[in-house]
């Protein structure tokens, strides 16, 4: 799980929450915010500020059952934090491209990054930035 939750956090999510939807995606099945602190170790109230991020950006999704709150990891969360990443890095890319030297190497890297990114985008379902 470690790597998973290291991949996570390059992909710029906190520590905790990256270890919260390591969790979740490894599980495939809802769990209480009680379980994911047991198997993630860190406190309900920290858990709960990290679970909010990952809902804002669509990476988990929450439903109530009665009194408790079920967190599951979305479809999709690693493409698209993927897909989000990649995208940055084709825009940064092409940003310095134009200005400057390196227009040969950077047209490759680019156009393997377009690549990428498609393959990203079908795996979504057709999901757009």
């Amino acid at each position: 799980m470690k790597p998973l939750i290291m991949l996570l956090a390059k992909l710029g999510l906190p520590l905790g929450a990256a270890t919260a939807l390591a969790v979740l995606l490894i599980e495939k099945t809802p769990m209480c915010l009680s379980e994911l602190s047991r198997k993630t170790g860190y406190a309900k109230s920290h858990l709960s500020i990290y679970l909010r991020t990952l809902a804002s950006k669509r990476l988990v999704e929450i439903n109530r059952y009665g009194r408790r709150i079920y967190y599951r990891a979305s479809n999709n969360a690693l493409s698209r934090l993927l897909k989000e990443h990649f995208e940055s890095i084709y825009l940064t890319l092409q940003y310095i491209k134009q200005s400057s030297s390196m227009s040969d190497e950077l047209s490759r890297l680019l156009g393997d990054l377009e690549n990428i990114l498609k393959k990203l985008r079908n795996s979504e379902g057709g999901l757009k930035a």
